[in-house]
């Protein structure tokens, strides 16, 4: 547990600052995923030595790995002849280690990965550093009840003109939320001059998810 909990410790802190941006919360997870597998394919025998060295160093019955394992408290005859061993690895390592990957995948697949670092892009924060347009047609594409063809050409032009406009009025410097930059896109009336790029940002600060990803993510 204490290596599970350390190579998901920096995602865990990252996941509760609200100043953290999606992108790196992003990474972190795919990091988390790798290093857990790698922990399960590779470092089983690294963690037993560990283990029976500390046994060892403070003198503690070692058991033998061979041997049936028997649960405290129960019979030997209603209990599955499995090993130490077997025990120890595949009932616990094994376990706790494909527990933690299935809740990392169910919580965040790839295509909900891929929508989370797509809506990153829509950030006002640090001037708009995370915009990128091609991730920002792509989430469009998602809307396809109000995003059609026309519109997500019409999008792809408007982004470029937005960016250049956010980028250079000063009304939009401090801002660091999505719901902020809704409210003063209407404020300035620039949701009237870019109505597909507010029509993404306001559906994204009301959290309005696409259909099929919302049925996904909160089904599980």
């Amino acid at each position: 547990m204490r290596k599970v909990l350390g190579i998901t410790h920096e995602l865990s802190q990252a996941l509760q600052r609200y100043d953290q941006d999606i992108v790196n919360a992003m990474s972190l997870v795919k990091v988390s995923k790798t290093r857990l597998q790698l922990l399960r394919d590779n470092e089983w025998d690294t963690l037993l030595e560990e283990v029976l060295g500390f046994y060892e160093k403070h003198e503690v019955v070692i058991p033998n790995m061979d041997e049936n394992f028997i649960a405290p408290g129960h019979s030997r005859r209603k209990l599955p002849q499995v090993s130490n061993l077997h025990h120890f690895q595949v009932e616990i390592f094994y376990q706790v280690i494909n527990w933690q990957l299935k809740e990392l995948n169910d919580r965040f697949s790839e295509i909900n990965t891929e929508l989370l670092i797509c809506v990153a892009c829509l950030s006002p924060r640090d001037s708009f550093s995370s915009f990128d347009k091609k991730k920002l047609v792509q989430l469009a594409k998602l809307y396809s009840r109000d995003f059609f063809f026309v519109e997500l050409l019409a999008i792809d032009a408007q982004l470029e003109n937005y960016i250049l406009d956010m980028c250079s009025d000063s009304d939009f410097d401090e801002l660091t939320t999505i719901g902020e930059l809704s409210k003063k896109l209407v404020k300035t009336r620039k949701h009237i001059v870019y109505p597909l790029v507010y029509l993404l940002v306001n559906k994204k600060a009301s959290c309005q998810w696409p259909r099929q990803l919302w049925r996904e993510h909160f089904s599980q």
